[in-house]
This record gives structure tokens, sequence and C-alpha cells, in this order.
């Protein structure tokens, strides 16, 4: 759950936290059909209930499970990232997250 916290609070720092939320939806929404028990979106739903229904559901399932997911949202979270900023853009997000990630 850190990681997630870490890439939307680095993301929000280049891009409108709005985007940056609706990325992190559109994520989920990709591996919906794959990874069933992700929360589905609801229309009209607060970017902020949908991520504390993201963290009820990760809390919910096993480890492995868990540990499946992440790469597939991180990788499609980040490849958008990269066709919206570039490259050099989303490595300076993914650098800083991942230098606070070692601080903790």
């Amino acid at each position: 759950m850190l990681i997630w916290h870490g890439v939307l609070a680095k993301s929000n720092l280049f891009v409108n936290p709005i985007l940056a939320n609706a990325l992190f939806v559109r994520a989920v929404c990709i591996h919906r059909p794959t990874i069933p028990w992700l929360p589905s979106v609801t229309k009209g739903e607060a970017s902020q209930d949908f991520f504390s229904r993201f963290e009820t559901a990760l809390v919910d399932q096993p480890a492995c499970q868990v540990a499946q997911a992440t790469p597939a949202l991180l990788d499609s979270y980040i490849g958008t990232l990269i066709a919206l900023l570039g490259i050099e853009l989303t490595r300076k997000i993914i650098h800083m997250v991942s230098k606070a990630q070692t601080l903790r």
C-alpha cells in the first residue's frame, strides 16, 4: 500500500491530482477482468472513496495475490505516465518514490 501512496503523492507533483487519480483508476479497470478482487468503479465516485475501497481490497487478500497484482497495476500506471509525460520525467517520479521508500 505504501508504494501507491508514494506513487500518487509524487505523481501529484507533476500531474494534476485528479489526473493522477484517474490514471490509477484506469490501471485498476484495465486489470479488473484478470484480478477480480480489485474494486469496480462506481460512476461519480470520489477518487478518495475508490482508493479507500482499493486499500480494503488489498487488506482482504493474501500477500501472494497482492504481490501478483501490484506489478501489473504499476506497469499500467507507469506506462500511461510515460505516454503522457515522457520517459525522463516519469523516471524522476519513480526515482523519488523509490528513494522515499528506502528512507522508511
